[in-house]
This record gives structure tokens, C-alpha cells and sequence, in this order.
């Protein structure tokens, strides 16, 4: 993977792993939640790592 998405990476699961599973769960004003974005960030560097 590209040294700059496994910084970005590393810091989201870093943050991530500080939260509890209602905050990260938590919608506010019907948009995502953080763990949707979070999957959503996910795809989206598995997707980009895979075609550099």
C-alpha cells in the first residue's frame, strides 16, 4: 500500500479505536455515521492501493 495511505490509515484506526461502538454507530441528522464513513474510507483506499 502507498506509504501515504497507510499514514491515513494508521491515524483513522488510531482515532477510531478510541470510540465506543454507540458513538461510532451514532447518525446525526440522518447523514453517516461515523463507522459508515469509516467503511466507506476503507473501500475507497483498498480500491486506490490496489491500482498503484
Amino acid at each position: 500500500m502507498n506509504t501515504y495511505l497507510q499514514r491515513a490509515r494508521s491515524a483513522i484506526d488510531d482515532a477510531a479505536g478510541r470510540l465506543d461502538v454507540e458513538t461510532l454507530a451514532r447518525k446525526i441528522d440522518a447523514r453517516w455515521s461515523i463507522a459508515e464513513i469509516l467503511e466507506h474510507l476503507t473501500l475507497a483506499f483498498t480500491a486506490n492501493a490496489a491500482s498503484l
